[in-house]
């Protein structure tokens, strides 16, 4: 049998099932990052970033050097593709569905090795973090 793993994630929170037959899903490992959900001012560091000149009458402003909810989703994009490369290594799984709104599965192919990418049987585009496992079963066991 086809060792298959199915990932629900977006910025915030992820959940990866290995699926058994197409009857069964074990959930392996959950996992938050609750600094996706804070506003960008709870996520601003003190630092002023850098300043911009404005030409023509005015003055200038500063801008942070980085979108601060942007900078949490990469690391926690990066914490995924982390177990993903460890799962791939050590034979946990042959191929990956990936269920994932898709600027999040942007940021995840951008961590993710080739090798793991090319595990990925599959892209479905949505959020459904909050989804139950039995319409997930469902949904995935139309796709397959």
């Amino acid at each position: 049998m086809s060792k298959k793993w199915i990932i629900v994630t977006n910025a915030s929170t992820a959940r990866i099932y290995a699926l058994n037959g197409t009857r069964h899903l074990d959930l392996l490992h959950q996992l938050n990052h609750p600094d996706s959900r804070k506003k960008d001012s709870e996520l601003m560091s003190g630092s002023l970033g850098r300043y911009k000149v404005r030409s023509g009458a005015g003055g200038g402003n500063y801008s942070s050097k980085t979108d601060p909810k942007e900078g949490e989703a990469e690391h926690f994009a990066q914490e995924i593709a982390h177990l993903l490369e460890h799962g791939r290594t050590t034979n946990d799984f042959e191929s990956v569905i990936l269920v994932a709104p898709p600027h999040f599965e942007g940021l995840l192919n951008k961590h993710c090795s080739t090798h793991v990418r090319d595990k990925i049987s599959r892209v479905i585009h949505k959020d459904y973090h909050d989804m139950n496992e039995a319409d997930l079963l469902t949904l995935v066991s139309e796709k397959i």
